[in-house]
């Protein structure tokens, strides 16, 4: 409580004791008389009664005071600790303000470097934003352009579609034809048989034995001494031949035996030229020689699809006409021999070439059923071809034997017949025959070449100046391999008057 208050209440407590102090008094003269010592013990009551109750009443006023004191020290101490709480947090705010003042400046300057670059950034997203939309409108515009030819290129594509269907449209209906056209090309297949080559060998052979056998009955024979020494049937005949194939103007058996040969080549050579030809075009070998070269070059002699051309081309030819083809063929054939062999024929050559028409029909008739055969079958007749060691080429006995020890030399031969083989897989259906430069017939016919020439010489080294032409002219002979050399016939004659004597013949038949 306040102080005044206290100073108040001090005073009625000071004016409550002086009463006391009366009334004692009081009391104790009231003892000297009972009837006032009642009253005085009344009134000491009530006097006691009313001092209890200041007492009392101070009593609480002081235990106020006590406790406002108390309150009042206790609030003096909440109030100087507050007092400094309030210091510290002047302090506190103080420097809170100093750290406000200075993030504030920091905030200024961050907030001038932020605007500069702000200002800068905004300046560079300025460029950038016009160079963006001029780079934008440039794309566009290449955009525009891009679109543009896509547009022209898609009607052109529409156009190409419309195109396409309308291709395809006439592609189907071509494959369809194109399929009727080849199932009727399959059907020409049916006409190409698959042959016995081993039966085709047999009938080569006894071909061969039946021409081979003609030729020798009108060859093999004594000719009189005018066509002996007629030098220019003899020169004719070895003009023929691929090489000097020499034998002596006598009738010894090794001359008629080499005539024979020189005849049986010229045969087989004429079979190989007009009748062991492609025939798929009748009428003309050079236009069926060039479509077997076309077939070949682009699609392979023996594959289906050649074998369906040739099918076809076959398939034109009709009967008759084949027939007209053989006899005409047969007739050029045998007249062409026939006129290379005519001066070397004893009698009756019209009997011979009648037979040789005959053999030339057999032969035509022959290679136009191989034609129609599944594989294609090709001849072969070269003047110097190198066998390989495969080829078992065997002597024909009639020109004898080859000399014992004698090495055959695979180069030096004269064809009597063509080889016959499988195009593409050199399976042979006929070997041929041959003659070798070392069988029995040959060596002896050399022989009696050397000794012929050597009796010329002398005869005509009063006579015929040498190199002349005719039976006084001189035999040269090689330095080096000792072979007699020729006497030309004629200016115009490239070959000599003696067939070459160096070849042997053999054959080479098919060892199925």
């Amino acid at each position: 409580m306040p102080p005044k208050s206290i100073s108040g209440d001090s005073s009625v407590a000071g004016g409550t004791a002086g009463s006391d102090a009366t009334s004692s008094r009081t009391a104790i003269s009231s003892l000297k008389d009972p009837a006032g010592k009642w009253k005085q013990a009344s009134n000491d009551l009530k006097d006691l009664q009313e001092i209890t109750q200041r007492i009392r009443k101070n009593t609480q006023m002081y235990t106020d005071m006590e406790e406002a004191i108390k309150e009042h020290s206790k609030t003096r101490g909440i109030l100087n600790e507050k007092m400094t709480e309030l210091l510290e947090k002047e302090a506190r705010i103080s420097d809170l303000e100093n750290n406000v003042t200075q993030m504030f400046d920091e905030f200024e300057a961050r907030y001038k470097k932020w605007n500069n670059e702000a200002l800068e950034f905004k300046r560079r997203s300025d460029r950038e934003k016009t160079r963006t939309e001029t780079a934008h409108q440039r794309e566009v515009e290449s955009m525009q352009t891009q679109l543009k030819s896509f547009r022209e290129k898609v009607t052109i594509l529409n156009t190409g579609i419309d195109q396409a269907k309308k291709d395809a449209d006439f592609a189907r209906r071509q494959n369809e034809n194109n399929k009727h056209q080849m199932r009727e090309w399959y059907g020409y297949l049916s006409q190409l048989k698959d042959m016995d080559l081993d039966a085709l060998g047999v009938k080569l052979e006894g071909f061969f034995q039946r021409y081979f056998l003609v030729i020798y009955n009108n060859f093999y024979v004594e000719l009189p001494d005018l066509v002996l020494k007629d030098i220019a049937s003899f020169t004719q005949l070895t003009t023929k031949l691929p090489k000097k194939h020499r034998f002596s103007p006598t009738n010894s058996s090794a001359a008629k035996l080499m005539r024979v040969a020189a005849a049986v080549h010229i045969f087989a050579a004429e079979l190989h030229a007009t009748v062991f030809r492609p025939r798929y075009f009748l009428e003309s070998i050079e236009d069926s020689l060039a479509m077997e070269q076309i077939m070949d070059r682009h699609l392979g002699i023996g594959c289906r699809e050649s074998n369906i051309i040739r099918a076809v081309l076959l398939s034109d030819h009709q009967t008759e006409d084949e027939e007209s083809v053989i006899a005409d063929v047969a007739r050029i054939a045998s007249e062409h021999v026939h006129e290379q062999l005519r001066p070397l024929l004893r009698d009756d050559s019209m009997t011979f070439k009648t037979g040789l028409e005959q053999l030339f029909q057999e032969a035509t008739k022959l290679w136009l059923e191989m034609q129609h055969s599944n594989e294609v079958i090709e001849t072969h007749i070269e003047d110097s071809p190198n066998p390989s060691s495969e080829f078992d080429w065997h002597d024909v006995p009639i020109f004898g034997d080859v000399a014992q020890g004698q090495q055959i030399i695979p180069s030096e031969y004269l064809c009597l017949f063509p080889r016959f083989q499988v195009f593409g897989y050199g399976k042979a259906v006929h070997r041929g025959y041959v003659l070798w430069y070392d069988q029995e017939a040959v060596r002896t016919t050399h022989q009696e070449l050397l000794s012929e020439g050597k009796t010329r010489n002398r005869r005509s080294a009063g006579g015929n100046p040498a190199g002349t032409a005719g039976w006084g002219a001189p035999l040269v002979t090689d330095n080096k391999t000792g072979a007699v050399a020729s006497p030309q016939a004629s200016p115009n004659s490239r070959k000599g008057f003696f067939l070459d004597a160096e070849t042997t013949l053999s054959h080479g038949r098919t060892n199925n």
